[in-house]
């Protein structure tokens, strides 16, 4: 009598996510993904949208993730990653873990300064300004104060305005 005892290895997979939101990058992003069994360490290259995915994990190998704040689009940047679970995931047997590396970009903003400046008087008025600004053609109409400044805010990186007093 021949009797066979196969064994299988208890085996789960480990997914990493990649999300960009508040913009688009079509940069692919590096992430280290570090487990307690070696042979399954990786540096990953995951574009927004896409799922990479690493198989055949033995059963209680624990894996995490981390990424390096990547180079921003002009205009923007990045916050830290937000990474879920923050922490180690424990390969479970016919598992399929996953963790989510998140990248929120910020537009880089600055602020218009306006100060109007009467020569030859001591006329408080308060003059009109039309401000145009090539971000969608946005116009603004500020009032300011001789001698005094007024603002305007939240302005993309890059914009250009004109700005035209009203007589």
């Amino acid at each position: 009598v021949t009797v066979t005892n196969e064994l299988v290895k208890n085996t789960g997979d480990l997914n990493i996510t990649k999300t960009v939101v508040g913009g688009t990058d079509a940069q692919s992003f590096s992430i280290v993904v570090d487990c307690s069994d070696n042979a399954f360490d990786q540096t990953i290259l995951v574009a927004d949208g896409e799922i990479k995915s690493n198989t055949g994990i033995p059963e209680g190998v624990t894996c995490s993730a981390t990424e390096t704040v990547p180079t921003p689009p002009a205009g923007f940047t990045y916050q830290a990653a937000g990474i879920v679970p923050a922490g180690i995931v424990t390969i479970g047997n016919g598992t399929t873990e996953v963790i989510a590396v998140t990248n929120t970009l910020v537009q880089n903003t600055g602020d218009l300064n306006l100060t109007k400046i009467v020569i030859g008087g001591t006329d408080a008025q308060t003059f009109t300004l039309d401000v145009t600004c090539d971000n969608n053609n946005t116009v603004f109409t500020v009032d300011v104060t001789a001698g005094n400044s007024s603002f305007v805010t939240g302005l993309p990186e890059g914009t250009s305005c004109t700005i035209v007093e009203q007589v």
